[in-house]
């Protein structure tokens, strides 16, 4: 994986929840608020995998 990729995966796992529903109200573009929703639903889901305690996917 390139450098970048890397830096953004680290960008993401900082991220938390109500940092993502920010972007996402403030985004201002369709494909903006589709990439939020996309990386909010992710981090969701890891949230969830993390309290239940296994892969849900």
């Amino acid at each position: 994986m390139t450098e970048r990729g890397n830096t953004m995966a680290a960008m993401f796992a900082e991220m938390t929840i109500k940092e993502l529903e920010g972007l996402l109200q403030t985004a201002d573009t369709r494909e903006d608020k589709a990439l939020f929703r996309a990386l909010l639903n992710l981090k969701i889901q890891l949230k969830q995998e993390e309290i239940i305690g296994e892969v849900l996917v």
